[in-house]
């Protein structure tokens, strides 16, 4: 909220400050890449406008030098969504790995994919039509939230 707060504390560290996982949109992210407030940003796509706001925010603070950082959170269908993103972008530094996705047995069950979408540490951008990986519609009616219905 604060920017120029942020650029001190960017500017009176060594450690590299990541930041913007809550912001929305480019008006929202436009202040702080122009200011360079932070050393790197942190892109939720889910949160910030979709995959096409997301990669014009990174292309944006692909022109003042600053690397992204995508934060995810999300299932496995979100995982491939971002891996698209950040195969698409150029200042890409790293992809968050959901920390709880082995917490959930059936997690992966979810899609269906034609290969894994992690393997040795690294994301396998899935191959084929749309995001490349298809809801499995019987494991998400089997683990709905109680009170809540599929979409059809």
């Amino acid at each position: 909220e604060n920017i120029e707060a942020m650029a001190k504390v960017t500017a009176g560290t060594p450690i590299p400050i990541c930041t913007g996982e809550f912001l929305h949109r480019r008006d929202g992210f436009r202040p702080l890449i122009e200011s360079q407030a932070c050393d790197m940003l942190h892109i939720d796509a889910a949160s910030t406008g979709g995959l096409w706001e997301a990669k014009k925010i990174a292309d944006l603070a692909d022109l003042y030098y600053m690397p992204c950082a995508f934060h995810n959170i999300v299932s496995p269908l979100g995982l491939a969504a971002t891996a698209h993103l950040a195969a698409a972008v150029r200042n890409l530094h790293t992809m968050e790995l959901p920390y709880h996705s082995d917490q959930v047995p059936w997690r992966w069950d979810i899609i269906q994919a034609d290969g894994p979408l992690i393997e040795d540490g690294y994301f396998n951008v899935p191959q084929g039509p749309g995001l490349g990986v298809d809801l499995d519609a019987d494991t998400a009616r089997a683990h709905l939230r109680p009170g809540y219905t599929f979409f059809e």
